[in-house]
């Protein structure tokens, strides 16, 4: 960034503007002559004929030029007569601009110089010189808000080297302009009394958009310098308002798609990186300065122009910096955790060690705000959500920053998470976080499946390499127990999230007993196999502790409008779907969908209908999965059948030979199963489940088939495991249970161990 000397003088140049003019017009009338001639001549010459209207368009653009140029010397006076430059003895105004704006040609120029007209009339505004009306200022901010976003206009305002309003000014003209609407002005003339009229937020927003737009054109350099210089200013004791102001303006949103899903989100305007990094360091701990001539620091003291930054923008300094960070993810990255470089200057891989403080400062960030529906919550979820999906996955072709990328994203992201579930309590959450939330989790079931261990591991992320030489290593995150269970609670509440956490915990479930399937067909060994069918079941009760652990809660403190949809056994079976078993030979999962969850024990709603509805959905689920396997092989499940002793239930299921019936569980199975299900409503409006026909009653044969379900060994094959799950499944899902909702609703553990060596070996395949 630089700038150019701008020298006018307007005379010699209404001179040079009059004979370009005079140009035209005389090419215009020879043209005519031209056109005359040949028509007296008979058209002999058909291009000269055609002449007048082929160089017509040549003329019309010297005299636009010609136009363009008187304009933006008038507005050069204009705006020279309010201050910008200087004007010489001999006419000559002489200024400068910005090198960007210079090497754009007229256009830039001509928005640069209404940039600076109306930088110039915000000055006077907010002296007072005139003092405006509110009708006026509504009328001024709207022609503003058409050009906030043009990085040459903005640059007449806020570039450093050649803008018209300097730090201090941008931080005092929201207090100085609101200030007139709510207290005396004008030797003692009292203009406005009420605080109806709001004129400082609209000016804090647009004066947001212009620094945003301005700074996108700045050097990393001057980014800095300028975010330095911001906090220099508002650390000023004699003006208490300025960092409130400066909070205000990053939290200034724009609509965008900044995931990538399709859907605009709010988030936090474009800035230039170096400047939002400085300004959050600088903002992490901030500490106002000591007024020097007497202006009072209690925000209660003197007009209403000085506390409605605080008022409107909160007393939190980092608010704005986190959600401005929102719109800027990758450099959110560099500000949480500074980028890792060796002794040599190459990145490094972020280790175990070094992701322990990287949780436990960002757990401290989150710590200095106020968890629950705010924009402070949501916008820790969107970054946890944004950082995780943007930064975490794609080839750079450099093998050393591929590595750091991931390590950091998974160190990064498992802080976040940890922070945000760290509280005592599960914080009440707006929906837009919850579903940011299921997201993250649903990206690495795997996380979840091993952080639903009764205590934490040693640190928050985990390294497991795919080579067996220890190379080509992969980074996961862990959350503690408190965070998991606090925001799986909140999960739990939202439909969409909760069902999207399930739909593809579910798909992670099944991925890992056919791993373990086919291991053991291949090696006889059944311990991947019962390793997966205890993580899922011990997960889905971590899952339905959290559901408990979050009602419980909500009931003692009187909270309804935050309650779990439905009650609690139904929000923890929504997030257990059952997958749909395929009669084919392979037995693929043709669906999921949660199964019958609105009807789910209508009355239930303390921890052990939950855990019980839960057990049994566990139980339907893991049996569903088997089958899916293809771990039992027609005569297993005909011996199924044969020791059900006619259960109806299994007999809804199985033929006597061991095959499906009805051609499996299908969806046409399922919706007949679920539409007989629903009943008549009764006079209270409550649905009663109806007695469901045997041979469509799914989830009853499903959890009767669990507690037969093995391997027929005779006698060559008496050595064999049996194959037998039933038992795993209820005493993992209980185990995993008390893990999330400890005895009393206390808060599970936030603390890593201090033991161990982190072994997460059985987690390896995971990916």
């Amino acid at each position: 960034m630089g700038k150019v000397f701008v020298r006018l003088n307007p005379e010699k140049l209404t001179e040079q503007i009059s004979k370009i003019e005079k140009l035209a017009a005389n090419c215009d009338a020879s043209a005519k002559r031209i056109q005359t001639e040949s028509v007296n001549q008979g058209d002999v010459y058909p291009s000269a004929s055609h002449f007048k209207s082929d160089i017509q368009g040549s003329i019309n653009n010297v005299n636009m030029d010609a136009s363009d140029i008187r304009t933006i010397m008038n507005r050069i006076i204009e705006i020279n007569q309010n201050g910008l430059g200087t004007k010489n003895p001999g006419g000559t105004i002489t200024f400068h601009i910005p090198e960007s704006v210079n090497q754009q040609g007229v256009r830039a120029f001509d928005d640069w110089t209404q940039g600076v007209a109306d930088a110039q009339k915000l000055i006077k505004y907010s002296e007072g010189d005139p003092a405006p009306s509110e009708a006026e200022l509504r009328e001024f901010y709207a022609r503003m808000q058409q050009n906030q976003d043009n990085p040459n206009y903005a640059s007449a305002f806020i570039d450093p080297e050649t803008g018209q309003i300097g730090p201090s000014r941008l931080l005092d003209i929201p207090t100085d302009l609101q200030g007139m609407f709510s207290a005396s002005w004008d030797k003692g003339k009292q203009r406005s009394t009420t605080l109806s009229v709001d004129v400082g937020t609209p000016i804090v927003g647009i004066l947001a958009h212009i620094l945003s737009a301005a700074s996108t054109t700045w050097s990393n350099e001057v980014g800095t310098n300028y975010a330095n210089e911001l906090v220099n200013q508002a650390q000023d004791g004699n003006h208490p308002q300025r960092p409130f102001v400066l909070n205000g303006m990053l939290q200034t949103s724009r609509t965008v798609d900044i995931d990538g899903d399709g859907g605009k989100e709010e988030v936090g305007l474009d800035y230039n990186d170096a400047m939002v990094t400085t300004l959050a360091r600088r903002l992490e701990d901030f500490k106002a300065g000591k007024e020097s001539w007497g202006h009072s620091l209690n925000p209660f003291d003197g007009g209403l122009g000085d506390t409605f930054a605080r008022e409107q923008y909160g007393e939190n300094l980092l608010a704005g910096v986190v959600h401005a960070m929102t719109g800027n993810v990758g450099t959110a990255q560099e500000w949480l955790v500074p980028r890792n470089k060796s002794g040599k200057g190459e990145v490094t891989d972020v280790s175990q060690d070094q992701s322990k403080t990287i949780d436990s400062r960002i757990r401290n960030l989150i710590a200095k705000g106020v968890l629950g529906q705010g924009q402070w919550t949501t916008d820790w979820a969107r970054l946890g959500d944004e950082i995780d999906q943007r930064l975490n996955f794609g080839d750079t072709g450099n093998q050393a920053e591929d590595r750091y990328r991931q390590s950091v994203t998974a160190a990064t992201t498992a802080s976040i998470m940890n922070g945000l579930g760290d509280g005592e309590n599960p914080p009440t959450m707006s929906d837009e976080a919850r579903l940011m939330v299921s997201r993250v989790f649903a990206r690495h079931p795997e996380s979840v499946v091993a952080s639903t261990e009764e205590g934490n591991p040693l640190n928050p992320m985990y390294t497991s390499a795919d080579g067996p030489d220890g190379s080509n290593p992969r980074f996961s995150p862990r959350f503690t127990d408190r965070a998991l269970s606090n925001l799986l609670g909140q999960v739990s509440i939202n439909e969409t999230a909760r069902t999207h956490f399930g739909s593809k915990m579910a798909e992670y479930y099944q991925k890992r007993i056919n791993e373990g399937v086919k291991n053991y067909k291949e090696t006889g060994d059944v311990a991947e196999l019962q390793t997966a069918v205890d993580e899922q079941s011990r997960t889905n009760g971590f899952v339905t502790g959290a559901v408990a652990r979050q009602a419980s809660i909500q009931a003692k403190n009187g909270d309804k409008g935050g309650q779990v949809a439905n009650d609690a056994a139904s929000a923890a079976v929504g997030m257990i779907p059952i997958p749909i078993v395929n009669s084919a030979s392979s037995f693929a999962i043709t669906e999921l969908k949660p199964f019958v969850t609105d009807h789910q024990g209508g009355a239930a709603k303390d921890a052990q209908n939950a855990l019980s509805a839960s057990g049994s959905y566990t139980t339907m689920q893991v049996t569903a999965s088997l089958l899916n396997s293809g771990l039992y092989s027609s005569e297993d499940l005909k011996a199924s059948w044969n020791k059900a002793d006619n259960n109806p239930a299994i007999g809804a299921l199985l033929n006597s030979d061991g095959s499906l019936k009805r051609g499996g569980i299908t969806r046409e199975a399922v919706d007949e199963a679920i539409t007989a299900s629903e009943g008549d409503k009764d006079q209270g409006g409550h649905n009663e489940p109806a007695s469901l026909p045997d041979e469509v009653d799914i989830p009853t044969g499903l959890e009767a088939l669990s507690a037969k379900l093995h391997n027929e060994r005779d006698a060559a094959h008496k050595n064999e495991p049996e194959l037998s799950f039933h038992k795993t499944v209820k005493d993992s899902h209980k185990n995993g249970f008390n893990a999330a909702k400890p005895e009393g609703d206390a808060a599970p553990s936030n603390e890593w161990s201090t033991e161990g060596d982190n072994n997460d070996k059985k987690y390896e395949k995971d990916g």
